[in-house]
């Protein structure tokens, strides 16, 4: 491995793979199915998996499987069957974003090393913590850290036995990985199930109340690169360099991959060869890394493959097929095979494309041949040329072979046998023998003609780096023996690298096989929760009263809130840290006379450390007086039932299967809200199934072996116990504009410094090519600028919800039920029409 940290290359088939051990890669990450996030348009078979953990092992590279989408209770089978035949090919580790999976899977297999994706969302020193605890040894840190917040997690990461990884090259996300549905709610294809539909790449309009102030593709980010400063990572001390991609093509994996070792090296970067594999809007950015934004951060109205600006075109021959072009002055010129596209002058709009037949400069200018008369009399002086792709690197790319391996020969002789050994000279301790006997008869062989015979490894994967013939006595063999020893001893070396090295604990056979109800009470429900008929009696609960949250998401002080009682509110933290910083107890004293249940703190999903140590230090020393709870978007470190604020996993979580749920009980925290990437009908079904799963299919007692009681006693005794007191209420969205994105970018004010542009104004996103396809922007001046897409139409399940409400009421229930209720630009009217008729 590079010495400076491990070089990570992207693979989505097997021309990428061969490209990524060809050029240097250390290891290589991909996807098996759909359950990954390039789902089946960059993914292997399960059948796969043997041959690219053993290609990858034979040339001493690493390789990881990518599990990383959501995962249904539905696929929970599947997805242990991709683990077991990962497992028994010898897979170096599985990246995963579904954390109730990630915790199935280390129950299951406990040898199993486990990376937490980006899309996880651990952006956080708590959910550091959580990782920690979970046996996860790295984490994939969010693209928007600064340089300073990587230094602070890896060394936080560091000290607590976790590894880090950071995208250092590609694509960049203008959502915070994890936290966008705007795909989802435009389309049904969710970021969260590897099916983004990239819409961030639209052309979108953005209205500041109802004045047009912006339009284009005013979300669509450039591509990153670090690798010029690539020094200023290294001394973070990260240890995985990450590099976007599989997707893209092979040459485009040689040109990363190779620069990204010369960079490493202390070698400089050739930037055009970077900019001709794949970029967006002509260079790349480190706005997240600098915490800078600005323009600069925009690809621009091209959205796709960019290339380099070749020049400005001045003469166009229809008749001879030429077009010329004056030279930029930072271009160097194409090559024949090279393909060149023509765009109008602003650089927005491709007007012809294609690749050069011919290349000539005469007075001063490049001539390019390679596009029809017809299509050239359509062109106009002035326009731009662009160079797009190098055909003579992508012809070495094609023809680039894998490395071969390095093999030590040895030839040794005694009166009765002819011994070789061969042994790798690398990392493995590989050494095999073959012995055949002496033919007496025979002349002897020289050392110049043995070594001549042993060098020959052929179409094998290896190259002899060192022949000793150490031979006690004459070697009398024929040459066809010579030849059948060394082919014996690399076929047997090949071998011995080529076995998997599989993991042993874990299931043996396909997971199909296996009862999966089983496989989860047995491995992973059972260490919280045990069957005991003997030992506790079960008060079978039904739900008294309707539950209410009454959220305020974008909730700004000192914006009026309306009347409220009897409901559980949450706020904002930064807007409860403003309203006590200027009204010290005021807020206290409101919830008092609104009778509000509990005050929640709202923790959003940005990974900001500054941010982050203002709320904790906050939470710390108001909690007991102001602050019953938080709602977390990213997972915390384990906490005390009774310790306040009480956390509940709010819906940023992703919670969409029974796994993750036992996670979060296990974590005692007091309510899990349930992905509204479920339908409603999903979301009954997964109520029905923890009630059942909790109480058991005849209602038998239950033992609690781990969960506190409310004084922080232990359940020893006999005891009847309210089950809605015991387990995480789950919390389901009845009403709400959803979140489509979390942004580290302001389109209104590009987080210039000292903005504050936004405030008093209302933002809005419009699809000019779709009608209906709006979204609220909300600012966050209050926040360092982040900013949030909303959609401008509720999911209103309202109805639905009554309905289920009604049957609930009919029956007796062991889980408690909390409705949520999210409030954005509604008036106050409304709010009350919408919360009366809920609580009613």
């Amino acid at each position: 491995m590079n010495q400076q940290g491990e070089i990570l290359a992207p693979v989505g088939n097997f021309e990428m793979l061969h490209t990524a051990i060809a050029y240097g890669a250390d290891a290589v990450y991909f996807g098996c199915g759909h359950l990954n996030a390039r789902s089946e348009t960059a993914a292997f078979s399960l059948a796969d998996i043997e041959h690219i953990t053993r290609l990858c092992h034979r040339h001493g590279r690493r390789a990881y499987l990518a599990l990383n989408t959501l995962v249904y209770s539905k696929e929970i089978e599947l997805a242990i069957s991709y683990a077991t035949h990962a497992m028994a090919a010898g897979i170096d580790a599985i990246i995963v974003q579904d954390f109730g999976l990630a915790v199935a899977l280390r129950r299951i297999f406990p040898d199993l090393v486990l990376h937490g994706s980006t899309q996880m969302t651990i952006g956080s020193p708590g959910a550091l913590r959580w990782a920690q605890s979970a046996d996860i040894k790295r984490i994939i840190l969010p693209r928007e850290l600064t340089f300073q917040e990587i230094n602070s997690y890896t060394r936080e990461a560091h000290s607590i036995g976790l590894e880090t990884e950071v995208f250092v090259h590609g694509a960049l996300c203008v959502s915070v990985s994890g936290q966008c549905s705007m795909s989802r709610l435009l389309g049904g294809r969710s970021a969260n199930r590897g099916e983004c539909a990239g819409p961030c790449r639209q052309e979108w309009i953005l209205f500041e109340d109802r004045t047009v102030i912006k339009e284009g593709a005013i979300i669509s980010p450039r591509d990153q690169s670090i690798l010029p400063d690539i020094a200023e990572l290294v001394a973070t001390g990260v240890d995985s360099f990450k590099i976007e991609g599989r997707l893209r093509q092979p040459t485009y994996v040689a040109a990363v991959v190779s620069e990204l070792s010369r960079a490493l090296s202390g070698k400089p970067v050739c930037l055009q060869k970077l900019l001709l594999a794949y970029n967006r809007g002509g260079h790349y950015t480190q706005a997240f890394q600098r915490n800078e934004d600005g323009t600069d951060f925009l690809s621009g109205e091209h959205v796709g493959s960019y290339g380099i600006l070749g020049g400005v075109v001045v003469d166009i021959d229809p008749i001879g097929g030429w077009l010329y072009y004056r030279p930029d002055d930072a271009a160097s010129l194409p090559g024949d095979g090279d393909v060149l596209s023509v765009r109008t002058p602003d650089g927005n709009k491709e007007l012809a494309s294609s690749p050069a037949r011919q290349i000539k400069t005469t007075g001063g200018l490049v001539g390019y041949r390679g596009l029809h008369p017809d299509v050239l009399r359509k062109l106009n002086r002035g326009d731009r040329l662009y160079r797009m792709t190098d055909a003579k690197f992508e012809q070495e790319v094609k023809t680039a072979e894998l490395p071969r391996l390095p093999v030590d020969l040895t030839l040794s002789s005694d009166d009765e046998f002819v011994i070789l050994s061969a042994q790798l000279d690398n990392d493995f301790a590989v050494v095999v023998s073959r012995t055949t006997e002496q033919t007496p008869d025979r002349p002897p062989l020289d050392r110049e003609r043995l070594t001549k015979q042993l060098n020959k490894t052929g179409n094998t994967p290896f190259t002899a780096n060192r022949i000793t013939v150490d031979a006690a006595v004459p070697i009398r063999l024929p040459i066809s023996a010579v030849n059948k020893l060394r082919r014996d001893v690399l076929a047997e070396l090949l071998e011995l690298l080529d076995k998997p090295v599989g993991r042993t604990s874990g299931p043996s056979q396909a997971c199909p096989d296996i009862n999966i109800r089983h496989r989860i009470a047995g491995k992973f429900a059972a260490p919280l929760i045990e069957i005991n008929t003997a030992d506790l009696a079960v008060k079978n609960a039904s739900q008294a009263e309707v539950e209410v949250r009454v959220a305020y998401p974008v909730y700004r002080y000192p914006d009026p809130l309306p009347d409220m009682e009897r409901v559980h509110l949450a706020l904002p933290v930064q807007a409860i840290i403003d309203w006590e910083s200027h009204h010290p107890g005021q807020l206290s004293d409101w919830k008092k006379e609104q009778q509000i249940i509990s005050l929640a703190a709202i923790l959003p999903p940005a990974a900001d450390l500054t941010l982050w140590l203002q709320w904790d230090s906050f939470l710390e020393n108001h909690s007991t007086s102001l602050i019953d709870s938080c709602l977390t978007q990213q997972m915390r470190q384990p906490i005390e039932a009774t310790t306040k604020p009480w956390i509940h996993g709010d819906f940023g979580l992703n919670v969409i299967n029974e796994l993750s749920y036992a996670v979060l009980a296990k974590q005692n925290m007091a309510s899990v809200a349930l992905s509204p990437e479920l339908s409603v009908s999903e979301t009954k079904e997964y109520v029905n199934r923890i009630e059942t799963w909790v109480i058991g299919q005849e209602n038998k007692q239950i033992h609690f072996s781990e969960l506190s009681e409310p004084n922080g006693g232990v359940l020893l005794q006999k005891q009847t116990i309210d089950l809605l007191q015991k387990f995480p209420a789950i919390e389901i969205l009845a009403y709400g504009k959803e979140r489509a994105m979390y942004m580290k970018h302001c389109p209104v004010g590009l987080r210039r410094k000292g903005c504050t542009r936004c405030l008093g104004h209302s933002y809005r996103f419009v699809n000019p090519r779709q009608e209906g396809q709006d979204f609220e922007l909300h600012c966050h001046s209050d926040r360092n600028c982040w900013t949030e897409l909303r959609a401008a139409e509720p999911t209103d399940r309202l109805a639905e919800t009554m309905d289920w409400i009604g049957k609930r009421a009919q029956q007796r229930r062991n889980i408690r039920i909390i409705w949520r209720i999210e409030f954005t630009k509604e008036n106050s009217s409304e709010q009350k029409r919408i919360i009366n008729q809920l609580i009613s």
